[in-house]
């Protein structure tokens, strides 16, 4: 799926808001540590789209104060942002944009 000007649209955007989530789509201001994330608001967690070339797919992580969950780990357990740096550049992985969700539980109806 595609807007009009060719972007990728995420089908969980409207899936978040069904289940009572406000969305906010943000930028990044530095790519290779991630550290946009060490101040997001209390209760909020950014998801980022990465393309992992080797098998040609992308992969959502999610990061929040406490680190990344990446949910293609089994169990799916807390890690720095720094290690999880560390790893996706060893791993060849690549944001698909400079861009993030910024997901947080809807107050009120």
């Amino acid at each position: 799926m595609a807007d009009s000007e060719g972007h990728g649209l995420a089908w969980w955007k409207d899936y978040l808001h069904d289940e009572g989530f406000e969305t906010e789509h943000g930028s990044l201001s530095d790519l290779r540590t991630l550290s946009d994330f060490s101040s997001l608001p209390k209760d909020s967690r950014a998801m980022l789209v990465f393309e992992i070339p080797h098998v040609r797919t992308g992969h959502i992580v999610a990061i929040d104060q406490f680190g990344v969950i990446d949910p293609q780990e089994h169990p799916a357990d807390y890690r720095s942002v720094t290690d999880f740096c560390e790893i996706f550049k060893i791993e060849g992985w690549r944001l698909y944009s400079p861009h993030f969700w910024l997901i947080r539980k809807r107050i009120g109806p």
